[in-house]
């Protein structure tokens, strides 16, 4: 149990870093449709 709560913070980023990305990619996706 001591290395899942070690691993945590890493995991919790990862996600965090996922799931920006995966905003920022369908804002832009929107954001490109509407322009063009």
């Amino acid at each position: 149990m001591d290395g899942v709560m070690a691993a945590m913070p890493g995991i919790v980023c990862a996600i965090r870093f996922l799931a920006v990305t995966l905003l920022a990619a369908i804002g832009f996706n929107s954001f490109y449709k509407a322009r063009g």
